[in-house]
């Protein structure tokens, strides 16, 4: 099954009765949450794990009193984490040859909000 890189995200917002933290209080995986709905379209068996990383860039710098556009940084970074994302959730294992298969035998799926 592929999905598009918003799949999981639009999963997120819209379907967040059928989410549950995997770990409580502050516990370093708290951005990780359990699926157990029903909108995965083909995916395995099973609840799902899904793992939230937002994306924090920054696209100007203050220097010397004046600020520094940095958005080709910033959208590139945006970009290379959205492909990052989109390729091991599909298993596309053209750039890092690894992944590929990886979706059939581990079961988190990643999201990703830019800010």
């Amino acid at each position: 099954m592929t999905t598009s890189h918003s799949f999981y995200d639009e999963l997120r917002e819209n379907d967040p009765n059928n989410f549950s933290p995997i770990f409580g209080g502050y516990h370093i995986g708290r951005n990780l949450h359990r699926y157990d709905g029903d909108g995965m379209h083909g995916e395995q068996e099973g609840p799902i794990a899904m793992c939230y990383v937002p994306q924090f860039m920054r696209y100007t710098e203050m220097i010397g009193g004046k600020f520094i556009d940095n958005s080709e940084l910033g959208y590139g970074a945006s970009v290379a984490m959205i492909l990052a994302i989109n390729n091991c959730n599909n298993s596309n294992g053209v750039v890092v040859k690894e992944i590929k298969g990886i979706n059939q035998s581990c079961k988190i799926r990643f999201t990703t909000e830019v800010f």
